[in-house]
């Protein structure tokens, strides 16, 4: 059996090789998802300090977005690690995020936060950008 027949799957299809990350995306994607993570740090920050001056009436409500910024903070510096060395895993998560950041900015310039909405908006072309580009067939 050839190299080739071993590296058809059962309908015969070659398999495609693994894909890689393109040099520009590495620093591009590693510092989204770094600026990603230190929102989040900086949102957990200030909750935190909310709920120790009082000025929640649901405490509960407040831990649990703080588990919550804190879960999806590691996850993206997990994601910044991952660009960072060049794996190719982070580039659909870093693409979802860009998409879903698109509607967030339109919702704040609509709501009058031009200067917030245009930088959350700038984010998100960005990780779709290098979400959808970051990666190439290395064949």
């Amino acid at each position: 059996m050839t190299r080739d027949e071993e590296s058809a799957d059962p309908a015969g299809a070659p398999h495609r090789a693994e894909e890689t990350v393109e040099p520009w995306a590495r620093p591009v994607g590693a510092a989204l998802a770094g600026a990603f993570t230190l929102a989040l740090l900086g949102l957990a920050g200030f909750y935190l300090y909310e709920l120790a001056i009082g000025a929640s009436d649901s405490p509960v409500r407040v831990v649990m977005s703080i588990v919550l910024f804190l879960l999806f903070a590691a996850a993206g510096a997990a994601m910044a690690r991952g660009w960072w060395r060049g794996l190719t895993w982070p580039a659909t998560p870093t693409l979802v995020i860009g998409a879903l950041f698109i509607p967030t900015a339109w919702t704040l310039v609509q709501g009058g936060s031009i200067v917030p909405g245009l930088l959350i908006g700038a984010a998100g072309v960005a990780g779709i950008a290098v979400g959808w580009k970051g990666r190439s067939a290395d064949l």
